[in-house]
């Protein structure tokens, strides 16, 4: 079976404006050089609408109708210093969460093997009522309740490895108060939004690990070999989607953390091993963040590399 790569051309039409670090040449990037990619090794998608009723499974009604009644938009409007709305942004912003939704389902009914998501906004900072850290709407959550929810999906593992804690993903897993849901997040600390310390939790799904500012390589791997591939490992996820960030990279000036593209490569590898053991190799990852064009490159194709690479049971 081939890798899934799910896009859209809304996700250019969502114009952050010139300077900001989430711009559009980010999925350009990361597509031209997929493009390059042998045909029968991956697969190309579109990106369906998710429902308001999806989103409303992580997003206040109030929340969701707020975003939606500021279109038809007329010029570019902030929701906080860092996070924004064009007047084409809607479609990007329905289309991103409806990507990951679509992608779980053709995992999950074995139409392809495994999937990345390259989709804008990211999501993985936007809270149940508000967004932040440039993102509307928390796409991997979304999908997450529909593999739940829809799917009947019970054991469902997010992994974050974007080097900001994902602050709106564990929200929403801990209101959600069941077990069947794990959460993890390797980042860095101190860093925006502040939060996933890890100090003094007790909550069994919720592990947050810290990067220091200055670690790289061997840190990283040696967290994601003690602790992320041993939890999941007690876990026994049915399905894993994974908040995949390429910011950690040591030539992306957003972090202090000094990742390099292989490690990309190597995360990817270990997370497919574990999916393979417990869950048929159903694996999701979608696009968080990553800044330096030529590390988000570089890193995405290692990622999709090792997705191709991944032996599905």
């Amino acid at each position: 079976m081939k890798t899934g790569i799910f896009s859209h051309p809304s996700f250019f039409w969502h114009d952050t404006g010139d300077n900001h670090p989430e711009s559009n040449l980010r999925i350009k990037k990361i597509l031209n050089r997929l493009n390059k990619l042998k045909i029968d090794e991956i697969k190309n998608f579109d990106c369906p609408y998710a429902t308001n009723d999806q989103i409303a499974k992580v997003h206040d009604r109030t929340y969701i109708d707020k975003i939606t009644n500021f279109f038809p938009l007329k010029k570019v409007i902030k929701l906080d210093s860092d996070t924004i709305l064009s007047p084409r942004s809607l479609e990007a912003c329905l289309r991103a969460p409806g990507a990951v939704i679509s992608a779980i389902k053709m995992v999950n009914q074995r139409k392809i093997k495994n999937a990345f998501c390259v989709v804008r906004p990211p999501g993985h900072h936007a809270r149940v009522s508000n967004g932040m850290g440039f993102c509307i709407f928390n796409n991997i959550a979304i999908g997450a309740a529909y593999a739940r929810y829809e799917l009947g999906i019970k054991k469902i593992a997010i992994i974050d490895i974007d080097v900001h804690h994902g602050n709106g993903t564990e929200e929403w897993v801990r209101s959600k108060n069941d077990e069947n849901f794990l959460f993890c997040s390797i980042h860095q600390s101190p860093l925006y939004p502040g939060t996933g310390l890890g100090l003094n939790s007790t909550e069994n799904n919720i592990n947050n690990y810290i990067l220091s500012p200055g670690e790289g390589s061997f840190e990283f791997r040696k967290l994601v070999n003690n602790k992320l591939v041993t939890i999941l490992k007690i876990f026994k996820p049915e399905i894993i989607l994974l908040s995949i960030g390429f910011d950690g990279h040591e030539l992306d000036d957003i972090s202090g953390t000094k990742l390099i593209s292989d490690d990309y490569f190597w995360v990817t590898e270990r997370v497919s091993e574990v999916a393979r053991k417990y869950c048929s190799g159903k694996l999701i990852s979608v696009l968080e963040g990553g800044y330096n064009l030529l590390a988000l490159e570089e890193s995405s194709f290692n990622h999709v590399a090792a997705l191709i690479k991944a032996d599905s049971m």
